[in-house]
């Protein structure tokens, strides 16, 4: 499922979350319950993922196959 549609799943209440595996580290979307969705950045350890983890998303990860979580 593609960032987009992973984003309006969640605002839904159909999934709980995304994630998405790149090199270097995992990006988790989330709703919080204050009703924010949130970007969690997982690294492991190298500076300029941990940079570039911060900007904006890329095409490549608006695109990509991200990983959901369904609510039970």
């Amino acid at each position: 499922m593609n960032l987009f549609d992973a984003m309006k799943e969640i605002v839904a209440g159909s999934i709980r979350s995304a994630e998405l595996d790149i090199k270097g580290g995992t990006i988790r979307i989330t709703l919080e319950p204050d009703g924010y969705l949130t970007k969690h950045v997982h690294h492991y350890g190298n500076d300029n993922f941990y940079r570039a983890a911060y900007q904006g998303f890329s095409p490549e990860e608006c695109q990509a196959d991200w990983n959901v979580t369904r609510n039970s």
